[in-house]
């Protein structure tokens, strides 16, 4: 909540800074004054008709990109991603050009191809390319992977189209759609900040119901399916949302990639910024000098063997009475690992048939490497084991 609060509070400071920010001599309280209604004529004509477009727009497109660009980027489970890999973004930048280079370097809506505004067209070939690339992604379904590099190839290819138009437009089309691609909200006005709050209001609350299921896509497409999440409805939905965002706030700034690439990076970072991970306190008797004790809730250590591991819960050594008589299950002494490095030591380990068990640790810990021993993909370097999977069975 405190994080929450200073964002927020951060965020309305540089809204308002960005308006008092010009030619014109606007301090912070004259802002404030003029939007509370107590300002002067000129200071109301600059705020309200000159920069509150502008600041709002720039505010827009944060949020558009933004999202777009966590939804991206939790749907590829990519840090690296943004929506340029859905080729929006380069489409949006080859229609712009088109249409700067074709229609006179105009940006008035009379002087656009075809008698278009460059907004428009921009958002038309930004939505034509995100389709393509679904569209050749398409195999059974779309694939996370096939979607991203299928992605760019299109951007490469889009991109070449834009340097192509670039080169050979005249001097005024060439200056005139190099601005654009380099993004810019110079003579924004509310009619370019109305989509965009459009485009929020529908789709905020879309990628909001997808936040659930992004999270269990995390876990990979075989667990998503099994937990009931119906992949490919909801891929193409997330998929929609972030190109509309995208293209709502390309149309309107420019391809300014860079906002969906940081802000869902420093979202996360400060989202977590107040979580603290507890340590638990060392136990009172495992001081210096003291042996270390064998508690019933601690099996993983033995009185004669301080190397020795077994899983809590699991472990049927046969001085707790716990031996089945029919393991499903069975390692005694058991040691793991690859060439000479060693990933499980001594491991005891017998789980009963019918039980579910479920292997809980940090990467590296060798929960694979377990079920790769049991699965006879892997021949233990001492102990014995054996199971319904089978599992050869080796002395130390």
């Amino acid at each position: 909540m405190t994080v929450t609060l200073a964002v927020l509070l951060a965020a309305g400071f540089v809204f308002t800074a960005g308006i008092a920010a010009g030619s014109a001599n606007l301090g912070l309280l004259d802002v404030l004054g003029t939007l509370a209604g107590a300002g002067t004529r000129a200071s109301e004509f600059i705020v309200y008709e000159l920069r509150l477009p502008r600041a709002a727009a720039g505010l827009a497109v944060g949020l558009c990109l933004g999202l777009a660009g966590a939804l991206t980027q939790t749907f590829s489970r990519n840090p690296l991603a943004t929506p340029d890999i859905l080729g929006v973004t380069s489409g949006a930048s080859a229609g712009a050009v088109t249409a700067i280079v074709l229609g006179g370097g105009g940006y008035s809506v009379g002087a656009s191809l075809l008698g278009f505004g460059i907004p428009v067209v921009a958002t038309v070939g930004g939505l034509a390319a995100a389709a393509a690339v679904y569209g050749l992604a398409w195999k059974g379904g779309v694939d996370s992977y096939r979607i991203v590099l299928i992605g760019i190839g299109v951007t490469a290819s889009l991109g070449g189209l834009t340097s192509y138009l670039v080169v050979r437009a005249q001097l005024t089309q060439a200056t005139a759609a190099t601005q654009w691609l380099v993004g810019s909200l110079s003579g924004v006005s509310w009619a370019s900040v109305w989509p965009m709050v459009a485009a929020l209001v529908v789709v905020a609350p879309i990628a909001l119901a997808q936040s659930g299921p992004l999270g269990i896509s995390q876990l990979g497409d075989d667990v998503a399916v099994g937990l009931g999440v119906p992949l490919q409805r909801h891929r193409l939905v997330v998929i929609a949302a972030a190109v509309l965002l995208t293209a709502a706030a390309v149309s309107a700034a420019g391809p300014v990639e860079f906002v969906a690439f940081v802000a869902p990076q420093v979202a996360r970072r400060l989202a977590t910024a107040g979580v603290r991970t507890r340590r638990r306190r060392p136990r009172p008797d495992r001081g210096r000098g003291r042996p270390h004790r064998v508690h019933r809730r601690d099996p993983g250590r033995h009185p004669d063997r301080h190397h020795r591991r077994a899983i809590p819960d699991l472990a049927a050594h046969p001085s707790q009475g716990r031996n089945p008589v029919n393991p499903a299950l069975h390692a005694e002494d058991l040691t793991l690992g690859y060439d000479r490095t060693v990933v499980l030591d001594h491991l005891d380990l017998a789980i009963e048939s019918g039980t579910v068990t479920t292997l809980i640790g940090a990467n590296g810990c060798g929960k694979s490497t377990l079920l790769k021993a049991f699965g006879r993909l892997l021949a233990p370097t001492a102990g014995t084991g054996r199971g319904i999977i089978g599992m050869r069975e080796r002395a130390a």
